[in-house]
């Protein structure tokens, strides 16, 4: 899925398919449901490997700090969409 198009699309445009664009959204949020649970097994995951002093601890809690942003980023596209 392209998650770059809402962002390249022009919403001025006065022939902009509505239906499309509720599709898309429609479409993206089923696939971040489908996701969800593969997220929150990697996030359980690197939070045991941490807490288990992994030797690359410092770099999982990078990757996990990086994906919690995204995540959250995802979360207020839900709310503005």
């Amino acid at each position: 899925m392209d998650y770059v198009q809402p962002f390249l699309r022009d919403w001025a445009d006065r022939d902009l398919d509505l239906r499309k664009v509720e599709r898309y959204y429609e479409d993206l949020m089923s696939e971040l449901e489908r996701r969800e649970t593969q997220f929150n097994s990697v996030l359980d995951r690197g939070d045991s490997l941490i807490k288990a002093y992994h030797p690359a601890h410092k770099v999982i809690e990078a990757h996990l700090a990086a994906m919690q942003v995204r995540d959250r980023l995802v979360e207020i596209f839900r709310l503005v969409g």
